[in-house]
């Protein structure tokens, strides 16, 4: 039988972190399972009422299985652990609840210890027991709540690792914000692009409806289609690539031919750049092998290649040029635009500093599309330079580990 055992406790910034946090926490002496520690989420799902009416409760008669219960005992006396149970419980009023419980080993008071995790999983089992009609609705939830639950557990798990140095979780925190709003900045900087092409398209089609011979008007309803197909598979990429940056997932690194994905983004931004009369032109080689992620890649080509657009004037000209060497891949691209003093150059790459000028045409921009290329190249264990000087335009040399060869 789970015992309570309650003595004077030092506060520390680990005990009042597992106190604080969201998940119902229980911590029991490994020697005899009695229960040294319960916070408050624990109480609120065992509707205790305080974590004193929690210790002091009888727990044994809240499980429904009791040759489950028995088992588990057993299991816990032997020194082995749970992982994921889905257990069907009860509250000390009554009520039937599901939990979800893990344990792991910890040293508490001294004594060697189980700090068992519970979260309570209720809303999803009903949702699961309630599936009749729109399966595919249901799942959706269902996968939103496990999706919720792993978040705040791994949170949990985080906040209690860190509470020992307040400092380190600072700066976590202050990076996990900075991904946040770096995560929304990417979003309305990158979906511009795209739809621009396909604006374009439909402005030619617009203007020309009426004297338009039906082959041409074809080929361009065929343009609009493309368009709008790599509009859609780009917002995809990019929601996608959001999406592990905020959930912290690895990158997928893959053999990535940069002639091959440099010749799509630069099909998908020539329309753009034919509207303000600039030339953009394939320089390209046949086939250069990087080791690198896809979206990445697509993020990065289209910002240094929509940053040239928007500072190269009318008549101007703008290359995109691939290059390998045996350790080594590059992308060159180059544009005869207004160019920068090579004293600005560094800052042009860093996040923290104001950078935003207008374009040749008065574009307006949100000064992120530099420093999120070269800090995905950094990610991709590759580096960013820049040469320019007033007049003579600009030159983006980004550089890659070189990939497997066919």
């Amino acid at each position: 039988m789970l015992q309570n055992v309650v003595s004077p406790i030092k506060k520390t910034p680990a005990r009042a972190a597992l106190e604080q946090c969201p998940i119902g926490v229980a911590i029991l002496d490994t020697a005899n399972q009695e229960r040294l520690f319960a916070n408050q989420a624990l109480a609120d799902i065992f509707e205790a009422g305080s974590v004193a009416g929690m210790l002091a409760g009888e727990l044994r008669d809240t499980w429904v299985d009791q040759a489950e219960y028995a088992r588990l005992i057993k299991q816990l006396n032997d020194g082995q652990h749970f992982a994921n149970l889905e257990t069907e419980r009860l509250t000390l009023t009554g009520r039937p609840i599901w939990l979800l419980m893990n344990t792991q080993d910890l040293e508490f008071l001294g004594k060697a210890a189980k700090l068992v995790w519970h979260v309570d999983i209720t809303d999803r089992k009903e949702a699961e027991a309630a599936v009749v009609a729109s399966r595919e609705e249901l799942n959706y939830q269902i996968a939103e709540l496990r999706d919720r639950e792993e978040r705040l557990e791994e949170q949990a798990k985080t906040l209690v690792n860190l509470a020992e140095d307040q400092a380190e979780l600072r700066m976590e925190l202050q990076r996990l914000n900075q991904n946040k709003d770096k995560f929304f900045s990417i979003i309305a900087h990158d979906l511009r692009s795209p739809f621009n092409a396909l604006m374009g398209y439909t402005e030619l089609l617009t203007a020309g409806a009426r004297t338009m011979k039906r082959e041409v008007m074809a080929d361009y309803s065929a343009s609009v289609h493309e368009a709008a197909q790599q509009a859609f598979k780009l917002m995809e990429n990019l929601l996608q690539w959001s999406r592990l940056q905020m959930d912290q997932v690895s990158m997928e690194i893959t053999n990535l031919d940069l002639s091959q994905t440099a010749r799509t983004n630069i099909d998908l931004l020539t329309p753009v750049a034919a509207k303000k009369g600039v030339e953009l032109v394939d320089g390209t080689i046949q086939v250069v092998m990087a080791a690198a992620d896809r979206d990445m890649m697509d993020t990065i080509l289209r910002n240094l290649i929509s940053n040239a657009i928007k500072f190269t004037p009318t008549g101007g000209k703008i290359i995109v040029s691939t290059e390998q060497t045996d350790s080594e891949c590059h992308i060159n691209v180059v544009d005869t635009g207004l160019g920068v003093p090579r004293s600005q150059l560094a800052d042009l790459l860093r996040i923290d500093q104001k950078t935003t000028s207008t374009g040749t045409a008065g574009e307006t921009g949100t000064g992120l599309g530099l420093p999120l290329c070269a800090e995905l190249t950094e990610k991709l264990g590759g580096r960013l330079t820049l040469d320019s000087a007033p007049g003579r335009g600009m030159t983006a040399r980004l550089t890659l580990p070189a990939g497997a060869s066919d």
